[in-house]
């Protein structure tokens, strides 16, 4: 399992940076890629999973149905179904025995494990923690996620001055750091326009 970094530890790598600048987050976990309907059914499934690691050879594999489910987090047999379903789909389990009558049996996939097959699926922060507020120069709490029109101003501004400095444009992110940000968004619009 690799190893987490402490969110104060500043990220140095053009190729780190350019992720924060593009609203990867610096942690993320199973729970912010689903549904709350679907991480009850998720985390139940893996904590039974984790239980019974060693008899299955090290694989995490779910041996109960909805039925199972369904009494486990006090839900119906149907919203279980349609939770499966939905982990299914996203690939967040892989059912390793189909069966018509009986129980199918699931290997529960890991957050790891899952980026291997969904690199950069993570959602973005809404705001911004430690290490974005260092790597993109705004407040912490700032919003930042689901770019829109509430962006703070300084955000603009911010995103040019990280993307400068990751590509080795020191000055260039100087000199963005002091303009206002009418000139920031100024920039900012002409850079998208020569884009695309």
């Amino acid at each position: 399992m690799p190893k987490r970094r402490d969110t104060n530890e500043l990220f140095t790598s053009p190729e780190e940076r350019e992720r924060i600048v593009a609203g990867q987050p610096t942690q993320c976990f199973a729970r912010r890629h689903m549904g709350a309907a679907q991480f009850l059914t998720y985390n139940t499934m893996l904590a039974v999973s984790l239980a019974g690691r060693e008899e299955n050879e090290g694989k995490l594999i779910f041996k109960a149905g909805a039925y199972w489910l369904a009494n486990a987090n006090n839900r119906s047999v149907n919203q279980e179904r349609e939770a499966l379903a939905k982990l299914e789909e996203s690939g967040w389990i892989v059912n390793v025995r189909k069966k018509l009558m009986g129980t199918n049996w699931y290997e529960v996939i890991e957050h790891e494990e899952f980026l291997l097959k969904h690199p950069n699926s993570c959602p973005p922060n809404r705001y911004a923690d430690n290490l974005m507020a260092d790597v993109l120069g705004i407040d912490k709490h700032s919003p930042v996620g689901r770019e829109s029109e509430e962006m703070p101003d300084n955000f603009a501004g911010a995103k040019l001055r990280a993307a400068a400095d990751s590509v080795g444009w020191p000055e260039l992110a100087e000199y963005l750091g002091g303009l206002d940000s009418d000139a920031r968004a100024k920039i900012l619009e002409h850079w998208k326009k020569s884009k695309g």
